[in-house]
């Protein structure tokens, strides 16, 4: 069970916002030895059911029952015709990491329209002493060593580093519809600061990037 924390939280809420009923089974409910299903629903009369459906999707991991379906509402696209999606990638740097943050920061102080989200994340190697760490990642290692042995030698010194990465990504709700207009400016110091991933990084794995000598 989750609540369903996503990138266009801001705008949208968690997922769990939209669930509208929960199918589940659960153990012996009448005392009969017998697994029971039962339908939950978020807007029932009945006051029990309400409860146990907020229960079902809280933050318990699983213990009141198993789902079986979820009956969500939907968003639809033709509502918010002037949404936009960022999503960006750029080498790791403390001069960008920086400048970004301080984006973010401004925007606590000076919040844009509730349409807006931000977030930004650092991906790729841990550092010691200011080198990429060829061991930051065992389970990267062995698999790479398995699949890839000429460039990851089990042996012998490593062919490749570990390239750590900014990911940045943005989103614009347009939660007035059609009759709402996209400000580019809120998001547009965010495009100048993450200057493209160059395409021999690009083309290696999505996530731990990796480039050779």
């Amino acid at each position: 069970q989750t609540g369903g924390y996503g990138l266009i939280m801001r705008p949208f809420g968690m997922y769990a916002d939209y669930v509208q009923s929960v199918d589940f089974i659960f153990a012996d409910p009448d005392g009969s030895g017998k697994p029971g299903k039962r339908t939950v629903r978020r807007d029932a009369a009945d006051a029990e059911e309400r409860e146990l459906f907020f229960a079902l999707i809280g933050g318990s991991p699983g213990n009141l029952g198993v789902m079986t379906h979820v009956t969500t509402r939907v968003l639809k696209d033709a509502d918010h015709p002037n949404a936009r999606g960022l999503k960006l990638m750029t080498v790791y740097s403390k001069d960008k990491l920086k400048a970004l943050l301080d984006i973010m920061v401004e925007q606590i102080k000076n919040p844009p329209a509730a349409d807006y989200c931000y977030s930004v994340m650092v991906l790729g190697a841990q550092f010691v002493g200011g080198d990429c760490h060829a061991d930051a990642n065992d389970d990267i290692d062995r698999w790479m060593r398995e699949n890839h042995p000429t460039q990851y030698p089990p042996d012998g010194e490593l062919k490749i580093r570990y390239v750590p990465v900014i990911a940045v990504t943005g989103f614009f709700g347009n939660l007035g519809g059609a009759s709402q207009e996209y400000d580019a400016s809120v998001l547009a110091p965010i495009k100048e600061i993450c200057t493209p991933v160059p395409a021999f990084v690009a083309k290696t794995l999505s996530f731990f990037k990796i480039i050779g000598d």
